[in-house]
């Protein structure tokens, strides 16, 4: 029981994770979408603002890689990892409560 609820627990810090470094691709892409009507707009037209949108960009960009860096080498192989050993657990103890099963038969028959 520890071990799934601790796999529960990963799961969703993981997904929060993943789903920040979506919420962060989709702001870096909302950004390049906009620049071309904001450019047209005149919105550009001071050095300040081509900075200020480019470093926001340029931020969004780089969370989301972190944030994808920390799901992909952290969360995903831990994971993968607590299942493994979840499966492990549960096949070893089917295997006991078999053997259970069968010393009982093997009572009963005596």
């Amino acid at each position: 029981m520890q071990i799934e609820a601790s796999i529960r627990r990963l799961e969703q810090r993981g997904r929060a994770v993943n789903r920040a470094s979506l919420c962060g691709l989709g702001v870096f892409i909302a950004f390049v979408l906009a620049t071309m009507p904001l450019q047209s707009l005149g919105a550009f037209e001071s050095q300040w603002a081509r900075m200020l949108w480019s470093g926001c960009g340029l931020a969004a960009m780089l969370i989301t890689g972190v944030l994808t860096a920390i799901y992909s080498y952290r969360y995903r192989p831990a994971l993968e990892r607590a299942k493994g050993e979840l499966l492990a657990t549960t096949i070893a103890q089917l295997q006991q409560q078999v053997a259970e099963l069968g010393r009982k038969v093997d009572g009963q028959r005596a």
